[in-house]
């Protein structure tokens, strides 16, 4: 089963997050499922080839046999991705040529997938500003994505928290209270282990040191999270 959902810009929406560069987030999406192998993100509305994209995968194997995700042609892997216990978090890029491939996380049996797409502007032929970096841990309601050092001023953090509510395998469950950050999407799988997963942005005025980013979790009692950052480096 799955569920999709995009966000141009407007009220309620993503802010069109511009600074000295011009970087700006047209739009996002987002794709819910659970009980299936692979997912195949959408387009973000109104997301055109030569637009920079960014992808964001949580998944949660609730057969614990690993991963091993693919990368599709074209795309890049942000990082050699890590997890905490039965969970997984992966980002790709790419310059959009107007097509979007299945992404495989490897693994075996049943999962909750969530994948973020985030359409960016003006992007810097050399797009990474400041590598992915990710904590991880356990039974913590504000999680807080660690500090990255961005190449130049007004760059693009994107900030990324999930979690895996292990006591609480139920509906209803998001975050809250994204700091300086401004939520682009968030959603929670409507089955198996009902994990839920956030992505927020933020151009950053100062180049260096980022600090970490934080949010809430509306549950944490006994559960396994993963918080990350990257930035993106403005044209």
């Amino acid at each position: 089963m799955s569920l999709t959902q995009s966000r141009s810009m407007g009220a309620g929406t993503t802010k069109a997050t511009s600074g000295g560069g011009g970087i700006t987030l047209r739009s996002s999406s987002i794709v819910t499922q659970y009980g299936l192998t692979n997912i195949t993100p959408t387009n973000p509305t109104g997301s055109v080839a030569g637009d920079f994209l960014v992808l964001c995968v949580w998944q949660n194997d609730t057969s614990a046999s690993g991963f091993a995700p693919n990368t599709p042609a074209g795309w890049t892997l942000a990082a050699a991705p890590g997890g905490v216990g039965d969970e997984l978090l992966a980002v790709y890029y790419r310059v959009s040529n107007g097509t979007m491939p299945t992404f495989s996380e490897g693994g075996s049996g049943t999962y909750d997938q969530i994948a973020v797409m985030l359409a960016i502007q003006n992007v810097n032929a050399t797009p990474i500003s400041a590598a992915y970096s990710q904590t991880t841990s356990t039974n913590t309601a504000t999680q807080a994505a660690p500090s990255v050092s961005t190449a130049q001023t007004n760059d693009l953090l994107i900030s990324m928290w999930g979690t895996n509510p292990l006591g609480s395998q139920s509906a209803g469950k998001s975050y809250s209270s994204f700091g300086t950050s401004t939520l682009a999407q968030q959603g929670q799988v409507g089955g198996n282990g009902f994990s839920f997963f956030a992505v927020a942005t933020q151009v950053v005025a100062a180049s260096g040191a980022t600090g970490t980013r934080s949010a809430t979790a509306s549950y944490s009692a006994t559960s396994e999270y993963i918080a990350a950052n990257i930035a993106i480096r403005h044209a």
